[in-house]
């Protein structure tokens, strides 16, 4: 069985692989989002600030691209078979959004999610945190 491990957060996500036979992480690639560390003040919005829409940040607003950026390229690499399973690291909010962006197909492969951020772990860090996380703990883990 094929688990990818998704490691993301508002500036990219790097999509790691893991299979029965070998233990270890393999890098599978990165999606940098650079946008996603701009403040307000670099952000060229086109936003109408008269309009009656539900205001957010600018740097909500590329963070909300950005997840939906992503969770089309999980939704296609689901499709094609690339996968069997899905583990989610992200902090508490970016996985919210996410969850709620990613198709019920994807959704039922997620073996368990991961609220925190491990954006700046090396991949050894990243392999501790999610075998601290899923010992002996089934199903999604908060």
């Amino acid at each position: 069985m094929k688990t990818w491990i998704v490691v993301a957060h508002r500036a990219g996500a790097k999509l790691f692989s893991k299979d029965g036979i070998n233990p270890a992480l393999q890098f599978v690639e990165e999606l940098p989002y650079p946008d996603g560390l701009l403040r307000a003040q670099q952000i060229n919005t086109d936003f109408d600030s008269s309009s009656n829409i539900a205001e957010v940040s600018p740097e909500e607003h590329k963070e909300d691209l950005f997840v939906k950026i992503l969770s089309v390229h999980l939704n296609e690499a689901e499709l094609t078979g690339e996968f069997d399973k899905i583990v989610l690291v992200a902090d508490a909010k970016f996985l919210s959004k996410l969850e709620n962006s990613i198709s019920s197909r994807l959704s039922a492969k997620v073996l368990f999610e991961l609220k925190k951020n491990l954006a700046k772990a090396t991949t050894l860090d990243i392999q501790e945190q999610i075998e601290r996380a899923i010992h002996g703990l089934p199903g999604r883990v908060a």
